[in-house]
C-alpha cells in the first residue's frame, strides 16, 4: 500500500512540475509575442512575417491559457481571436483587388467606438441563422413533449442498447454524407438534437456524443464535393463550378470519413472501459419516458418523414450538382396553377417561394414552425403549452456562442485585412507554391467565418494569377477553412457544439489534435502529387 502511495504522490509532483512548467513557457511566449506586436504598431518598416508571427504566438499562447484557467474558455477564446483580428487592423493597411491587381489603402484600425458598429454587422451577418436555430429549438422543444417522440425515441434506444458503437459510427456516416451533399452546413443541425437524444438514452458520454454528431459534420466540411454554402460561394465570386477540384475533394473527403471513423472507434472502445469515471450526455430537449404507452407513433413518425424529406429536398442543389431540372419544373408548373386568371398558389407561397434544392435557412425556419404548429395541433397542445415549450431557452446559451464566431468576421469585413496578406505571400514567389497557399488558406479561414467571403476577398486574384492551377487552389482554400472549423473559436459551428453538448474546449482539443496531424499530413501528400501534374 505504501508503494502506491509513493507512485501516486510521485505521478502528483511529476504532473505539478509539468504544468508549472508549461505555465511558464506559456508566460514567456505571451510576452515574446507582445513585444513582435508592439514593435510592429511602432516601428513601419518591420517585415510582414515579423508581425504575422507577434499574433500568431499571442493567438495559440492565449487561448492556452483561457484553456488553463478552466473557467468561461470559449468566452476567453472568443475574445482572444476578436482581439487578434483587431491587432491585424493595426498592424496592417487593408487593400482590395482587381482580378491580378492589387490596391493598398492606408491604415483603418479598429478602436472602441467601432464595437457598435461590430456587434450590429455580427446580428445583421447571422440573423437569418438565428431564426433558424431558433425555429430547430422549437420544433424539438414541442416533439420533445409529445408522447408519440417519447416512445420513437425510447424504442430506438432499446433496440441498439447492445450495440452503441455500431450506432455511433453509423451516425458518424450519416452526418459526414449529409455535410457532404448538404448546399448549407447548418441545416445538418436539424438532425442532431435527434441523434442526441438517442444517445442520452445509451448513456453514451458526452465527448462522443460530441465527436459521431458535431464531429461527424466538420469531418464532412472537409471534403464536401456538393455541400456547403461557403462552396457555392467561393464558386460564384471566383468563377469556378462545384466540379472544379471535385476529385480532390472526393478523395480527402474519403481519407478523412476513415481516419475520423478508426480514431473515433478507439476512443468509444477506451471510453467504454471507463464509463463509469465519464460524464454521460445530458438531453437538451428532455426527452423522458411516455406517460401513455399505448400512445401511436404513426402520426409523429409520418410528420418527421415529412420534414426530414423537405429538410433533403429543398437543401441539396439538384440543378448545379446533379443537372436535375424536374424541381424547376415542377415549381413552375406549381406557382403557375391558376383558378379563372388568378395564380392563387404563387399568391399563397408568395413572391419569394424557391425551388425544391435551393431553400435558404430562412425558408427552412418557416417551414419548422409551421411543422411545430402541425405537431402540436395532432398532439392537442395548448397555446400555452406551445409557447412554453417552443424550446427557445434550451438552446439559448448555445445560439449566442454562435453568433460570438461572427463578430471575429467582423472585424475582417469593415477592414478588409486578408487581401493584404495574400498580395504580400504570393509576392514571395514567381511560380504557384503549394505551400505559401496552403498558409494564405489558412490564414484567411482563421478570421472569415463566412467562406464565401474569402472567394469575395481574393478570388478574382487568384483565379486571374493562376488560371491553370485553380482546381488545386480551390481545393486548398476549402479544405483549409475545414481544419480551422476543427480548431479555433472563429468557428461558429464549432462553438455551437461545444456549448450545446458541455463538452469543454480543451477536451475536444486534446482529443482532436491527432486527426488534424494525420489529415494535415494527408492533405500535403495529395496537394504535392496534384500539383506535380
Amino acid at each position: 500500500m505504501k508503494k502506491e502511495e509513493k507512485k501516486k504522490e510521485v505521478k502528483k509532483s511529476s504532473k505539478v512540475e509539468v504544468s508549472s512548467t508549461a505555465k511558464i513557457v506559456n508566460i514567456i511566449a505571451l510576452c515574446v509575442g507582445i513585444v513582435l506586436v508592439g514593435i510592429g504598431i511602432f516601428v513601419d518598416s518591420v517585415a510582414m512575417w515579423f508581425k504575422l508571427i507577434g499574433c500568431l504566438i499571442i493567438l495559440i499562447s492565449g487561448i492556452a491559457f483561457s484553456i488553463r484557467s478552466g473557467k468561461h474558455v470559449l468566452v476567453k477564446s472568443v475574445i482572444i481571436t476578436c482581439f487578434i483580428a483587431v491587432l491585424f487592423t493595426w498592424l496592417f493597411p487593408y487593400g482590395a483587388f482587381s482580378g491580378a491587381t492589387f490596391t493598398n489603402y492606408e491604415m483603418n484600425r479598429v478602436g472602441l467606438t467601432d464595437i457598435p458598429t461590430i456587434v450590429y454587422y455580427a446580428i445583421y451577418f447571422v440573423l437569418d441563422k438565428l431564426m433558424y436555430l431558433l425555429a430547430v429549438a422549437g420544433f424539438y422543444g414541442i416533439l420533445s413533449v409529445t408522447d408519440g417522440y417519447k416512445k420513437i425515441i425510447s424504442g430506438i434506444a432499446k433496440k441498439l442498447e447492445k450495440n452503441k458503437t455500431v450506432f455511433a459510427i453509423v451516425s458518424l456516416v450519416i452526418f459526414v454524407v449529409l455535410t457532404a451533399f448538404i448546399s448549407n452546413t447548418l441545416i445538418v443541425f436539424f438532425f442532431v438534437p435527434f441523434f442526441l437524444s438517442i444517445l442520452s438514452k445509451l448513456k453514451v458520454d458526452k465527448l462522443t456524443a460530441f465527436i459521431v454528431t458535431f464531429g461527424g459534420i466538420l469531418t464532412g466540411i472537409l471534403g464536401a464535393p456538393f455541400g456547403t454554402e461557403g462552396l457555392h460561394w467561393f464558386n460564384y465570386y471566383v468563377g469556378t463550378s462545384v466540379k472544379d477540384g471535385l476529385t480532390l475533394r472526393l478523395i480527402i473527403e474519403a481519407c478523412s470519413l476513415v481516419v475520423f471513423a478508426i480514431l473515433a472507434v478507439i476512443r468509444i472502445k477506451k471510453a467504454d472501459k471507463k464509463s463509469e469515471k465519464l460524464e454521460t450526455i445530458n438531453d437538451v430537449f428532455e426527452v423522458s419516458e411516455p406517460s401513455n404507452k399505448k400512445t401511436k407513433t404513426v402520426p409523429t413518425l409520418i410528420l418527421l418523414i415529412i420534414t426530414t424529406i423537405l429538410v433533403l429536398l429543398g437543401s441539396i442543389n439538384w440543378a448545379e450538382s446533379f443537372n436535375i431540372d424536374v424541381f424547376t419544373k415542377f415549381h413552375t408548373w406549381l406557382t403557375g396553377l391558376k383558378i379563372g386568371s388568378s395564380p392563387v398558389i404563387s399568391y399563397v407561397f408568395g413572391n419569394s417561394a424557391e425551388v425544391l434544392g435551393s431553400f435558404t435557412i430562412a425558408t427552412y425556419a418557416i417551414v419548422l414552425v409551421i411543422m411545430s404548429i402541425i405537431i402540436a395541433l395532432v398532439s392537442r397542445i395548448s397555446v400555452s403549452e406551445f409557447l412554453t415549450e417552443f424550446g427557445i431557452k434550451k438552446m439559448g446559451k448555445a445560439i449566442i456562442f454562435f453568433a460570438a464566431a461572427f463578430t471575429i468576421f467582423v472585424v475582417m469585413y469593415i477592414t478588409p485585412i486578408i487581401p493584404t496578406i495574400t498580395n504580400w505571400l504570393y509576392g514571395l514567389t514567381n511560380t504557384f507554391n503549394p505551400f505559401i497557399t496552403t498558409i494564405g488558406g489558412l490564414i484567411a479561414s482563421i478570421f472569415h467565418s463566412d467562406f464565401g467571403y474569402t472567394g469575395y476577398s481574393v478570388g478574382s486574384y487568384l483565379v486571374a494569377s493562376y488560371p491553370e492551377k485553380i482546381s488545386i487552389i480551390h481545393t486548398i482554400y476549402f479544405t483549409t477553412f475545414g481544419f480551422i472549423q476543427f480548431l479555433l473559436p472563429s468557428s461558429g459551428l464549432l462553438l455551437l457544439g461545444l456549448s450545446l453538448t458541455d463538452v469543454s474546449y480543451k477536451s475536444w482539443l486534446k482529443y482532436i489534435w491527432k486527426f488534424i496531424v494525420i489529415m494535415l499530413i494527408i492533405f500535403m501528400i495529395i496537394i504535392l502529387i496534384a500539383a506535380g501534374k
